[in-house]
């Protein structure tokens, strides 16, 4: 059980880490996205704790993710302005606040220093949004070695720095609106089905008094996991 606990909080750690948005001035309101997996073959149990969909909110320069898990539920909040990240992290009766300075974003974002990416002519319509094609290329251990991902993405929301802080996305100039990331030999895809262009107040992107922050090492310790 402890083992199984360590494998879906690691999970949901990489799932947050492709997360931190650096949004522009552009679109504002939210979008869905589904998230299907590839490589859990017929194990029920980790497919029921895993989150099923992403709520994406933007509002100029801030970014919120939410996801719902079988462990609790789970919020990354991106300040371009204060050039910060924080994960919230409500699982097992614990609140968490992690948060990333500036140089713990910038160190993640040049950590694949082989990264390759090639853009395609080709296109695709997703949401109602035309999006272009692009394979990232990266040999990396966090991967299993050489992997290959493929993302399509829009310009035609704005936003165009996004993708700014992300190891892996950050020379994407666009909103992603289908993309895939992995993790200990899970393949994850994100699709949105869903855009919808609405107002958002600011409170949304403020941290809960009620969350205890800590490092992201001090959180895995908490559950077992070094």
């Amino acid at each position: 059980m402890k083992k199984f606990t360590q494998t879906i909080l690691l999970i949901i750690l990489t799932i947050s880490a492709s997360l931190n948005g650096n949004a522009q001035k552009g679109f504002v309101g939210h979008i869905l996205y589904q998230i299907d997996y590839d490589g859990l073959g017929e194990n029920a149990a980790m497919k029921s704790m895993l989150p099923s969909e992403m709520k994406f909110i933007l509002k100029n320069n801030k970014s919120r993710s939410e996801l719902k898990t079988g462990m609790g539920n789970q919020i990354t909040i991106f300040d371009n302005d204060l050039k910060t990240v924080v994960n919230l992290l409500d699982i097992m009766g614990q609140k968490v606040a992690i948060k990333k300075s500036v140089g713990e974003i910038e160190f993640e974002r040049t950590k694949y220093s082989d990264l390759k990416v090639s853009f395609s002519d080709e296109t695709k319509n997703i949401a109602g949004y035309n999006c272009k094609k692009a394979l990232i290329e990266v040999n990396a251990e966090d991967f299993g070695g050489l992997t290959t991902f493929t993302v399509f993405y829009t310009e035609d929301l704005g936003n165009m720095g996004i993708n700014y802080s992300d190891p892996l996305f950050n020379k994407i100039n666009g909103v992603m609106l289908q993309y895939e990331i992995s993790t200990r030999g899970l393949m994850m895809k994100f699709s949105a089905s869903e855009v919808n262009p609405e107002e958002v107040p600011d409170h949304v992107f403020a941290i809960p008094s009620d969350y205890k922050e800590m490092t992201q090492d001090e959180l895995k310790k908490m559950f077992g996991s070094s």
